[in-house]
C-alpha cells in the first residue's frame, strides 16, 4: 500500500491560498511523478490522505510532442478502491501545451490521478500531478 511520507518540518508549515481563502497543509503529495507518457491511459497508485476533505492539486505539463490532448481525472475512494470503487472527483482542463493548472477537489480518504494521453503525430506529455490537503 503506497504511503505519503511527510518531513517533520513540512507538517509544521502551511500555505494560504488567496483565491480559495483556505489553509492547506504542506503535504506535497505526488499523484503522478514527473515522467513522459505516450498515448494511452495509466491510473496511478492511490495515496492515503488520512481522512476526507479538500485537496488542492496542480497539473504541471513540462513538455509535449505531437498534437497533444492530455486529460487528467482526479479519482477518489474511501478505501483505495476496495469496497468503495474509484470515482471521479473532477478533472483538469484538457492540456494541449506546456503549462500549469491548479484546482481544488472534494475527496474521500484516498486520491489518485488517472491521466490519458491522446492526439496525433505520436503524442507524448511530460507532466506531474501534485497536491496539498486542506487543514
Amino acid at each position: 500500500m503506497p504511503t505519503v511520507t511527510v518531513a517533520p518540518s513540512a507538517r509544521a508549515s502551511t500555505v494560504v491560498s488567496a483565491t480559495l481563502n483556505q489553509t492547506f497543509s504542506k503535504l506535497d503529495a505526488t499523484l503522478a511523478d514527473l515522467a513522459t507518457m505516450g498515448a494511452g491511459n495509466v491510473a496511478q497508485a492511490g495515496i492515503d490522505l488520512g481522512h476526507p476533505g479538500t485537496f488542492c492539486a496542480s497539473l504541471v505539463v513540462a513538455a509535449k510532442a505531437g498534437t497533444l490532448a492530455l486529460d487528467v481525472v482526479l479519482e477518489t475512494s474511501a478505501d483505495n478502491g476496495g469496497n468503495d470503487p474509484w470515482r471521479s472527483a473532477g478533472a483538469f482542463t484538457t492540456a494541449t501545451a506546456p503549462g500549469t493548472e491548479r484546482k481544488t477537489f472534494v475527496v474521500d480518504r484516498w486520491v489518485r490521478a488517472n491521466p490519458t494521453v491522446a492526439g496525433s503525430g505520436t503524442p507524448t506529455a511530460t507532466f506531474t500531478v501534485k497536491g496539498d490537503k486542506a487543514l
